[in-house]
C-alpha cells in the first residue's frame, strides 16, 4: 500500500545529505585565497612624471585582478586603508573574500578618493579576519603601499604576529614611489613568510611588480624531491633549494614538495640518518608542469639483535665504530632488531648488555651501497665453581664474601652471594680477577687471570682459610 509519509522522509532525508555533502565539498576544496591591502592615504596624491600615484595604482590594479580572472581556484577580497577618514582606525574590508568578484574590486578602486593616513600594522592584523579559515589552500596578503607606517604601529611585531597565528602563509609587498630606506623598513613584513618585496618608482615598474606577484600567486607545488635509498627504501632528508648560489626554498621528509617559479634551480639534499649530502643541478622548472627529482642515497644499512642464554630477544646497547679506531659512526639501543642506515665502509660493531655486563663484538665488517648486514649476537654465560678450602685442603667452612672484576678496573663486574662452603654462579665469558674476604680473620684475598669460557665450567680453589666458626659476621665497610 502506498505511504506518502515514508515517501516524503526519504525525499527530505536526501535533501540533507545533499546539502551536507556539498558543504563538506565546498570546506575541503583546495582555494588559494588572495586579500588585496591597498593604500588610499592622502600621499597617493603625489605626482609621478605629472600623474597622480593613484592614477598609476589604478591602472596597474586592473592588469592585476584581470590577471586573475585566467586563474582557477582563486579568491580575492579587497582591503583598503586611508580612504573614509584620517583616523588610525580607518582600514576596511570593502569587497568580501570571494570567487568571480574581480568587477567589483576594480569598480572599488576607481572609485575611492585618498584622504588618511598609512595604518599598516593594522591592516594587517585585520586581515586576518578577512579569509575563510575553513577552506584548505594558501591564504595570501598582498600589501600595497606608497609610504611606511603612520600611525605608530609595529609593522614587524605585526607581522610575526600573523605569523604565529599560522593562518596566513605569505605576505607580499609592493612599495610604490618610496626611498630605499623606507622600502627596506617593510623587509620584516614579508620576510617571515618568504614572500617578495618589490619596490617601484613609475607605471612600468609597478605593472612589473604586480606581474611578479601574480606569477608567484599561480605557482602550485610543482617540484617534488624523492629520497630512496639504493634498495629503494624512502630515505627522509633535509632539501635545499638554491638558484644561483641563494638558497630560496628548503624543506624535509621523503619527499617534500616546493612551489617555485620557472627557471633553473640546484637541490642539496642531506640524509638525517648518514648526513650524506648529495647536491644535483640543472633542475629545470617549467609552467604548469610538476617536475619529480629521484635522490639515490648510495647507503647500506645495518640490522643487529641481541639474544640472551635462552634465545629471547634482550635490550643492548650498540656501538659502531670505523674499523679499527675508537671514532664512533653511531649508537643505537632496545630490544628485537635495530634497523640503521649507515654509508659504505668497513666497522667494528660492540654490543653491550647491561644486565650482565658482558660485551660482544663483530669486526672488520665491509658494507658496500646496497647492502645489508644482518647479525644475530648470543649472550652465552660461563659457568665458575669457587671452593674456598682451609690450608689442610678440605673445603672451609668459614663466612666468606666475593665479587669479580675486569682486570686493572675498579668497577664490579659480578657479585657473588655471601656465604659457607661451595659457591657457583653463571657469569658472561672473559678474563676476571676475584676478590675473596674471609669472614674469620678479614683478609682480602685476590685471585688473578680466572678465565671463563662460554658454556664451560671454571673451578677455583680460593687460598686457604683460616679454620673459624660457620657465623655471619659483620662484613667491614670498605670491602671492594
Amino acid at each position: 500500500m502506498f505511504q506518502p509519509k515514508k515517501v516524503f522522509v526519504l525525499i527530505g532525508i536526501f535533501c540533507i545529505t545533499v546539502f551536507f555533502t556539498g558543504t563538506l565539498s565546498a570546506e575541503n576544496k583546495d582555494v588559494t585565497q588572495i586579500d588585496i591591502i591597498f593604500d588610499a592615504s592622502g600621499s597617493m596624491w603625489g605626482q609621478i612624471n605629472g600623474t597622480t600615484k593613484i592614477e598609476i595604482a589604478r591602472a596597474a590594479m586592473q592588469d592585476l585582478i584581470n590577471g586573475f580572472k585566467t586563474k582557477t581556484n582563486i579568491q580575492l577580497a579587497l582591503r583598503i586603508y586611508g580612504h573614509l577618514n584620517k583616523k588610525c582606525t580607518n582600514s576596511i574590508l570593502e569587497i568580501p573574500m570571494a570567487e568571480g568578484n574581480h568587477t567589483a574590486i576594480i569598480q572599488k578602486i576607481n572609485s575611492i578618493e585618498p584622504l588618511g593616513k598609512t595604518p599598516i600594522a593594522f591592516s594587517i592584523s585585520q586581515a586576518v579576519n578577512d579569509f575563510n579559515k575553513a577552506l584548505k589552500g594558501d591564504k595570501i596578503l598582498i600589501l600595497i603601499t606608497d609610504g611606511i607606517e603612520s600611525c605608530d604601529g609595529n609593522t614587524c611585531q605585526a607581522a610575526m604576529e600573523l605569523k604565529k597565528a599560522g593562518i596566513v602563509t605569505t605576505i607580499h609587498v609592493v612599495g610604490f614611489g618610496m626611498k630605499e630606506s623606507e622600502l627596506a623598513s617593510l623587509h620584516c613584513i614579508a620576510e617571515p613568510f618568504n614572500g617578495k618585496l618589490i619596490g617601484a618608482s613609475n607605471t612600468k615598474e609597478l605593472t612589473g611588480a604586480f606581474k611578479k606577484i601574480s606569477n608567484a600567486v599561480a605557482v602550485k607545488k610543482n617540484l617534488e624531491v624523492l629520497g630512496v635509498s639504493k634498495n629503494r627504501k624512502p630515505v627522509y632528508m633535509d632539501v635545499d633549494v638554491l638558484k644561483g648560489n641563494e638558497v630560496i626554498a628548503s624543506s624535509e621528509g621523503t619527499a617534500p614538495l616546493f612551489s617555485l617559479e620557472e627557471g633553473v634551480y640546484e637541490i642539496s639534499a642531506k640524509s638525517r640518518e648518514t648526513n650524506m649530502v648529495i647536491k644535483k643541478g640543472n633542475i629545470s622548472i617549467e609552467k604548469g608542469r610538476k617536475t619529480r627529482v629521484e635522490i639515490v642515497f648510495q647507503d647500506a644499512r645495518l640490522k643487529l639483535k641481541a639474544l640472551g642464554e635462552s634465545r629471547k630477544p634482550i635490550y643492548a646497547f650498540y656501538t659502531v665504530y670505523k674499523q679499527g679506531t675508537e671514532e664512533e659512526i653511531l649508537r643505537t639501543a632496545g630490544s628485537g632488531v635495530r634497523e640503521k642506515t649507515i654509508l659504505p665502509g668497513t666497522y667494528d660493531i660492540k654490543v653491550y648488555e647491561q644486565d650482565t655486563y658482558a660485551t660482544l663484538w663483530e669486526k672488520n665488517v665491509t658494507l658496500n651501497p646496497g647492502d645489508t648486514f644482518e647479525k644475530t649476537f648470543i649472550f652465552t654465560m660461563g659457568n665458575v665453581v669457587i671452593l674456598p678450602k682451609t690450608a689442610a685442603g678440605t673445603i672451609s667452612t668459614e663466612y666468606w664474601w666475593y665479587a669479580f672484576f675486569k682486570p686493572n678496573s675498579a668497577r664490579k663486574e659480578k657479585s657473588g652471594t655471601a656465604g659457607v662452603g661451595r659457591k657457583e654462579l653463571r657469569i658472561p665469558p672473559g678474563t676476571y680477577t676475584i676478590k675473596v674476604l674471609d669472614g674469620y680473620n678479614k683478609v682480602v684475598q685476590v685471585i688473578e687471570n680466572i678465565v671463563v669460557e662460554a658454556n664451560k665450567t671454571t673451578s677455583i680453589n680460593s687460598p686457604s682459610f683460616l679454620t673459624g666458626r660457620a657465623l655471619e659476621p659483620a662484613r667491614p665497610v670498605n670491602f671492594l
